[in-house]
């Protein structure tokens, strides 16, 4: 009996592991005249796993996404260079947080907490676009995280 409480207690923690994820992405947003100023410019968000729909990702300030703060970890033509260290702001009720790189992974930490990782985040690819009538942005999936923070 025992063993099976065991296995669902352990199956419970994986299934939420899997919906706690989040993406990294980048890419150009384009404007004709509509909601943002004219002309293209790169947008770098940070996305929660269950968050990834179109109608989330239009507000900056919203729980599921907001701005590279300082750094870069690459994507689409014009998004920042990949280095060493970048910030972002944080995401389901967590402040900001650091990513710095470790071989081909990025080890992420809350800024100015404990310094326990709460990531690890992995190169994917993959694009999301959205049209949001006078602007569309064109977001590359670049990072894919394992973490528990929007568990």
């Amino acid at each position: 009996m025992k063993f099976n409480q065991f296995t669902s207690v352990l199956l419970l923690s994986i299934s939420t592991r899997v919906l706690a994820d989040f993406q990294l992405l980048c890419g150009p947003c384009c404007d004709e005249g509509g909601d943002f100023s004219d002309g293209c410019y790169p947008d770098a968000i940070i996305s929660a796993e269950n968050k990834l729909g179109c109608g989330n990702l239009d507000n900056p300030s919203g729980v599921a996404t907001n701005s590279l703060l300082s750094g870069g970890f690459g994507g689409a033509l014009g998004c920042p260079s990949a280095t060493s260290f970048f910030s972002m702001g944080g995401l389901c009720g967590v402040g900001d947080l650091n990513f710095y790189q470790s071989g081909d992974t990025y080890i992420g930490y809350i800024s100015g907490g404990d310094g326990s990782q709460v990531a690890t985040c992995y190169p994917t690819s993959g694009d999301k676009s959205c049209d949001y009538g006078a602007a569309t942005c064109d977001w590359q999936q670049t990072w894919y995280c394992d973490s528990y923070i929007c568990s």
